[in-house]
């Protein structure tokens, strides 16, 4: 319980930031990244495989790209399909990705797009 209350204030905090534009100076790595592992979600779900986010039946790569791209780029958010939990994630992801060095954050996306070969075809 004594846990609650910071939680609760994170969350609060977590909303709160999610609706506001990052930057128009948005890394485009950290972008690109988020981009990256959430069509690659997006294409799990769509071939019965797992997935973390939850998709409208109409959300497409594009449709998914374009509307992350606005809202980390230009904080317009009209575009995402998401659930608010799902976009808090989102935020997270290109927040880490923000925090890393280019090279690291060149790894992970390797690494993403890796496991997500990996998983199609072996």
């Amino acid at each position: 319980m004594k846990y609650a209350a910071a939680l609760i204030a994170l969350f609060a905090w977590v909303g709160v930031t999610v609706g506001a534009p990052l930057s128009t100076c948005s890394n485009a790595r950290a972008t690109a990244f988020v981009v990256a592992v959430a069509t690659s979600d997006l294409r799990s779900a769509r071939q019965g495989g797992q997935h973390v986010f939850a998709y409208t039946p109409e959300e497409t790569e594009a449709t998914l790209s374009s509307a992350i791209r606005d809202w980390l780029t230009k904080g317009d958010r009209r575009g995402m399909r998401l659930a608010l939990a799902d976009q808090q994630t989102i935020f997270a992801f290109h927040w880490a990705a923000l925090q890393m060095p280019g090279t690291h954050s060149a790894l992970l996306l390797s690494i993403v797009m890796g496991v997500r070969k990996t998983s199609t075809t072996g």
